[in-house]
C-alpha cells in the first residue's frame, strides 16, 4: 500500500527491529503503521514539529493520505509559536506536553473524540483565553472507534465504553494558563489533581455533577464553581 504513497520514507529501529514509514508536511512529521501506544495500523500519528514555523494558525489536517490523524506524541509541539490551533477531528490522544509552553496560544477546541488530554498537555501557555468541547452527537458512544478502544485497554472494553467513560484531563493539564478566565468541562468528564493550578485569573467554571474532588484541581480560591444538573 505505502509504495503508492508518495512522501513517505521507510525507517528501521535498529533497538527493537520495528519498521515503519514517515513523512514530513510542513514541518510536521508524522509515522504510518503498527508499534507502540496501541496505535490502529491504518491510522497516523505526530511524531515531531522541530521544523515547524511560527504561524499565526497551526492548521492539523483531519487525514492524511486518507488516514485519520489520531494522536499527538509528548512534546511534539512543546514551545512553538502560533495563536491559534485545528486539532484533527478523529484526534484521540494529546500526550504529555504536548502544547506545553506555546505561549502565544490563545484559544483551542477539542474535538468530542479526544478521550485523554494528558499530563500538562497545555500547561504554561500563558495567553491561552479561550478552551471549548465540541459537545458530542447524540450516537457518540457508537461512533467513538470500539476497535481503538480495545487496541489500548484490552478485550474488557464494552462498545458502550466511551458513553460511560468520559473525556480525562490530565495531572497539571493546564497549569499556569494565567490569562484562562472561565471554562466549561464537558458533560462528561474526569479531572485529575492540579488540573488548574496557578490558573490565577481563573473566574468561573461550569461542571456536570456528580465531580466530587474540585477540591484537587488547584482552583484560584475566588473561582466561582458552577453545577449543571445531567
Amino acid at each position: 500500500m505505502l509504495g503508492n504513497l508518495l512522501g513517505w520514507s521507510k525507517v528501521l529501529f535498529k533497538e527493537t527491529g520495528h519498521i515503519t514509514y514517515e513523512s514530513v508536511r510542513f514541518g510536521i512529521k508524522y509515522e504510518y503503521g503498527g508499534g507502540d501506544y496501541g496505535r490502529s495500523q491504518f491510522s497516523v500519528i505526530i511524531t515531531d514539529a522541530q521544523a515547524l514555523e511560527p504561524v499565526q494558525v497551526l492548521e492539523i489536517p483531519d487525514n492524511v493520505e486518507g488516514m485519520p490523524v489520531v494522536r499527538i506524541l509528548p512534546h511534539v509541539f512543546q514551545n512553538t509559536y502560533f495563536r491559534s490551533i485545528h486539532l484533527p477531528s478523529n484526534l484521540n490522544w494529546i500526550m504529555m506536553e504536548a502544547f506545553c509552553g506555546c505561549r502565544e496560544l490563545r484559544c483551542v477546541r477539542f474535538p468530542w473524540k479526544v478521550h485523554i488530554i494528558d499530563t500538562s498537555a497545555f500547561e504554561n501557555c500563558s495567553h491561552l483565553e479561550s478552551v471549548e468541547f465540541e459537545p458530542p452527537p447524540p450516537d457518540a458512544h457508537l461512533r467513538f472507534r470500539y476497535d481503538e478502544l480495545k487496541s489500548r485497554y484490552g478485550e474488557g472494553v464494552s462498545p458502550e465504553w466511551r458513553e460511560l467513560f468520559p473525556t480525562e484531563l490530565g495531572n497539571r493539564v493546564f497549569a499556569g494558563c494565567l490569562s484562562l478566565k472561565s471554562i466549561t468541562l464537558p458533560d462528561k468528564v474526569l479531572v485529575n489533581k492540579n488540573a488548574f493550578e496557578n490558573c490565577v485569573n481563573l473566574k468561573s467554571i461550569s461542571i456536570p455533577a456528580g465531580l466530587d474532588n474540585t477540591a484537587e484541581w488547584g482552583l484560584p480560591p475566588d473561582c466561582k464553581i458552577s453545577i449543571r444538573n445531567a
